[in-house]
């Protein structure tokens, strides 16, 4: 099992297939250009997992917010300091307390170092381990509601859209260590169905 970066049309076809799956999402392939991707793969290239961090908007969860709402986001968010957290999950066939691990700190260490001021995303509200996590890193609510849908989504969606320091994720990892360790590595950080 190993954590990386996707790359070829191949590899971002086999991860927007799989994410769909997951999230019931098709991400744009223009969108995820922008940015990091990765994915997590077994042995046979077979995705398992994943995110993506987008350095460069528009970024879809500012874009889903409210016209008003919006606007006032902007004056403080851009490319220049903010990179967007999006398409976030991981398999229920991952047992392996230390694959899981790995997977987190790829995450950890691609936002932490990433140049960037802050974090933006967005997570269903009823995603109550999500909420949790989120939180505990002193993430700041810009707005919660019904979301304007954005390509690639079948339906609106009722969230939660946080913006985080990115210095907050940087000393988490020293912070909540206890914490971060045995979510990461017993339980999965957000519960999604099996891909299979």
């Amino acid at each position: 099992m190993k954590v990386i970066e996707v790359k070829t049309p191949e590899q971002l076809k086999s991860y927007i297939k799989a994410t769909n799956k997951a999230l019931d999402i098709v991400f744009p392939v223009e969108y995820l250009k922008r940015g990091l991707v990765r994915a997590l793969v077994d042995a046979d290239g077979k995705v398992l997992g994943g995110y993506a961090l987008i350095h460069k908007g528009n970024f879809r969860c500012i874009e889903s917010l409210p016209k008003i709402k919006k606007l006032k986001v902007k004056k403080v968010i851009n490319d220049n300091n903010t990179l967007e957290f999006n398409g976030l999950w991981i398999s229920k066939e991952i047992e392996n307390g230390a694959d899981r691990l790995k997977f987190w700190l790829q995450l950890w260490k691609d936002i932490s170092f990433s140049k960037k001021k802050y974090v933006v995303f967005a997570y269903k509200i009823t995603n109550i381990n999500a909420e949790r996590i989120f939180k505990m890193v002193h993430s700041q609510t810009l707005f919660r509601g019904v979301t304007d849908l954005q390509p690639g989504m079948t339906e609106a969606q009722y969230e939660s859209i946080e913006v985080l320091p990115v210095f907050n994720v940087q000393r988490a990892v020293v912070t909540k260590l206890n914490f971060l360790f045995r979510k990461m590595t017993d339980l999965p950080l957000i519960r999604y169905k099996k891909v299979v």
